[in-house]
């Protein structure tokens, strides 16, 4: 039952089945600041999930989405965390635009449609058996980043 991995912690993270699915990674190349570390941080995020659904044969989910999807019946707990996760993720990626020279309000609301516009296309890709739907997000994701901050690194 999918309500169960919700007692875990949503904070920086995620562990639902087959490990961290949803994890912000810091890609090496955000540290060398040779890309803005918005964009390399997408890359990671968008490969990350290349790999998890390759690896799972397109069957692995993003677990915060299931419990935020499926409202466990009976326990708000869940669903809270479910919130907590997607406002860390935002607030993540918006202080990363920020602070690569976006202007709060656009930072938040990129930070907030990333998140959106990265969910959809994995359950797309489960759908698809391909990751077409994650690799055209991620394109288009990277030239809002860019033309958001300017490309100020």
């Amino acid at each position: 039952m999918r309500g169960e991995y919700a007692a875990q912690d949503f904070g920086e993270g995620w562990s639902g089945r087959g490990g961290s699915v949803c994890r912000l990674p810091r890609s090496p190349e955000a540290d060398q600041g040779t890309l803005c570390r918005t964009v390399a941080g997408l890359w990671g995020f968008v490969e990350m999930w290349r790999t998890i659904l390759m690896d799972s044969d397109f069957r692995s989910e993003c677990s915060v989405l299931c419990v935020a999807v499926q409202e466990p019946a009976g326990d708000e707990a869940p669903l809270q965390g479910a919130a907590v996760a997607f406002g860390n993720w935002t607030a993540l990626l918006a202080e990363s635009i920020r602070a690569h020279g976006a202007a709060d309000t656009d930072a938040q609301r990129t930070a907030t449609l990333i998140v959106a516009a990265i969910e959809g296309p994995v359950v797309m890709c489960r759908a698809e058996r391909s990751t077409r739907p994650l690799d055209q997000a991620n394109e288009r994701l990277e030239l809002l980043i860019r033309a958001v901050t300017a490309s100020v690194d």
